[in-house]
């Protein structure tokens, strides 16, 4: 919304006339309502999407010691995603849920923030969950890895938990690859040295 005032020859007829914004500058409202709604969540929405796109962005915020990153989603990055998907005409709460209502029928998961968004390598952060995972498979045993960032610091990096019983079965062959997501840093190390 937006406040008009019209005047004829500098003397003002109409004062202090709510408006919506998108009669001024369609654009600039549906890039607002994209950032202010969808973007940074600043609206009550019972859509199904955005609980889902919560807990997504909840499980990649935990995975920024894994990626050693501290952001892995951006606001540029989210807005450019909505921006790609919500029709032209959206510019409030209203017409999204117009809009929304007849999308929703062909796509229901058209809105929905994805592991594939963080792997593009054009707009993501080009990467891979799967690439770090929660174990490490050594032969037949199954070892818990934990992921710290924490550059300079002894722990930084992936510490592999091996149990007491399990120590004489654990050859190092093997450890020193890394995981998958970890390999390039190292790869690029080598050919420096």
């Amino acid at each position: 919304m937006c406040v008009e005032q019209v005047t004829l020859f500098g003397i003002a007829i109409v004062t202090d006339r709510i408006i919506g914004y998108d009669q001024i500058d369609i654009d600039g409202a549906r890039a607002m309502f994209i950032q202010k709604a969808l973007v940074e969540g600043e609206w009550t929405s019972h859509q199904k999407f955005v609980q889902r796109n919560q807990e997504f962005l909840d499980r990649v915020r935990q995975m920024a010691a894994r990626v050693r990153r501290v952001e892995l989603v951006d606001d540029e990055m989210l807005f450019d995603f909505f921006d790609g998907r919500v029709d032209a005409d959206v510019t409030d709460t209203r017409r999204f849920d117009r809009w929304w209502k007849a999308e929703r029928q062909r796509d229901g998961r058209l809105l929905d923030l994805t592991d594939e968004m963080l792997a593009d390598r054009e707009h993501g952060a080009g990467i891979r969950l799967e690439d770090f995972p929660d174990v490490w498979l050594h032969g037949d045993i199954e070892l818990p890895l934990t992921y710290r960032y924490a550059p300079g610091e002894p722990l930084d990096g992936v510490t592999v938990h091996i149990p007491l019983n399990a120590i004489n079965q654990i050859e190092p062959a093997g450890f020193a690859w890394q995981v998958a997501g970890h390999r390039p840093e190292i790869v690029a190390m080598l050919v420096k040295s």
